[in-house]
């Protein structure tokens, strides 16, 4: 059925289409994955057989492109951000399956982290092994929510150690049990339904701190996702998952974690303490697959941006009525430069969108740049973004500079940000808007902005 793909499913898909590469050549887990998927970034995904000191493979790149991801939810690539919006609206409940489940199927207890998984070191300055495709999983301890979000994580024998985002409800959920005393039973998800994976990337404004986020990635898929109750606490844990790591975050526990190669290509350099998982058990599937995501690459940027890019049309659309369609752009690593097409009825409205675009919500801290254009104008053709810019901008009126803005892992923001502040967690940087429309004030000077056509 729709959406309900398992991981390797998925991969056998992406087989069948000529869009998976088998690497059967030995590769180490110290840069070696990395080395291989520079190889075919933006291209096909990947699979690696052999592992050096593993019987475990790896896959990564199964959203190398942003057709892979229209794919997995049937819809046109620029339709994307509309259908995780009304997705995400009908949420459809997971369901318990009867008997054993394949994340189950090997079990091993007091678990070396280090030895049972193949987690790579991927870049140079990178504090260690990192585990980048987890999913982590957990429960609100005074509230209906089910929480499932992405978070870096650096893997240690008996520990892994969490830079969790400021805005997500992961980091409210473990403060609240923390304040209570208590620890905060969570499951690390690897390899579930890509559906589950794409879930998990979502922002805050497209599903609540009360939603069952199992549900909603149920309401994705158009189907309920199959879970089975975790070994060591009452969480519900995708059935057909890869490998799943049960533990707790341990209440008033901090450690150093970092530097880390991320999403802007650069080393989010400044160790901080961030908080502490502490495993108890890891559950697999008897020929598990490890999925990794390659930091700073297209799988990375298109995980990030397109659940942003609906975030950001829900917002914008609340706000100003124009808004057509949006895009994070690749070259900016899908967070630092969103364009906007807008039909547009009055010379406002543009100021209006961006500076809508740039109110505080963890899809907007991270944009540096808004352009806004016509509806003659493709936001996904850099091209033509690029041809508005050039002629239907003059720079005097229509650049819009912000100063002094929230900010996220921007170097040039970064270094214009005192060492006190940055060890608040307070990036301050400039940014800009971009009025690339048509001017209606040129009244009857306005057709010499058309494109040339034939009739």
């Amino acid at each position: 059925m729709q959406g309900t793909y398992s991981f390797r499913q998925f991969l056998e898909r992406l087989d069948k289409k000529g869009k998976l590469v088998k690497v059967k050549e030995p590769v180490d887990l110290i840069y070696g994955v990395t080395k291989e998927a520079r190889k075919y970034d933006r291209g096909p995904a990947v699979l690696l057989e052999n592992i050096k000191g593993f019987d475990i493979p790896i896959a990564f790149g199964i959203f190398n492109q942003r057709g892979y991801v229209a794919d997995l939810l049937q819809v046109g690539e620029d339709a994307l951000p509309d259908a995780i919006i009304e997705r995400a609206q009908q949420p459809v409940l997971p369901e318990y399956i009867s008997g054993k489940a394949p994340s189950q199927e090997v079990v091993i207890e007091n678990p070396d982290l280090l030895k049972e998984i193949p987690f790579p070191k991927h870049y140079e300055r990178d504090a260690g092994r990192y585990c980048t495709s987890g999913v982590i999983l957990t429960k609100d301890v005074d509230g209906p929510g089910i929480n499932v979000s992405f978070a870096r994580m650096q893997i240690c024998s008996d520990k892994i150690l969490v830079m969790i985002n400021e805005w997500r409800h992961l980091i409210t959920m473990f403060l609240k049990a923390e304040a209570l005393g208590k620890n905060l039973p969570v499951a690390v998800i690897i390899g579930p339904e890509p559906i589950l994976w794409l879930e998990g990337a979502m922002p805050d404004g497209l599903a609540g701190l009360e939603a069952n986020e199992l549900a909603v990635a149920g309401g994705l898929a158009r189907a309920p996702l199959s879970v089975t109750k975790a070994i060591t606490s009452d969480l519900p844990i995708p059935a057909y998952a890869e490998i799943v790591i049960e533990g707790e975050m341990i209440a008033n526990r901090r450690e150093l974690e970092g530097p880390f190669g991320d999403y802007p290509k650069v080393y989010d350099q400044p160790p901080r303490y961030n908080p502490v998982i502490v495993p108890s058990v890891i559950t697999r599937r008897k020929d598990a697959i490890y999925h990794d995501i390659i930091p700073a690459m297209y799988e990375h940027f298109w995980l990030g941006g397109i659940p942003r890019e609906a975030d950001l049309m829900k917002s914008l659309r609340r706000m100003v009525r124009c808004v057509r369609k949006v895009h994070l752009t690749p070259g900016s690593v899908c967070r630092f430069h969103l364009v906007v097409q807008i039909e547009k009825s009055n010379d406002l409205e543009p100021r209006e969108v961006i500076m809508a675009a740039m109110s505080p919500s963890e899809s907007s801290r991270d944009i540096k740049i808004v352009t806004v254009v016509d509806s003659d104008i493709n936001p996904f053709d850099p091209e033509d973004v690029e041809w508005a810019v050039t002629t239907r901008v003059q720079w005097d009126r229509d650049a819009l500079i912000v100063p002094r803005l929230p900010s996220a892992l921007d170097p040039a923001a970064m270094v214009h940000t005192t060492v006190e502040a940055l060890k608040r967690g307070e990036i301050c940087g400039a940014k800009i808007g971009v009025d690339a429309t048509k001017p209606l004030y040129s009244g009857e000077m306005l057709h010499i902005f058309d494109k040339v056509d034939i009739p």
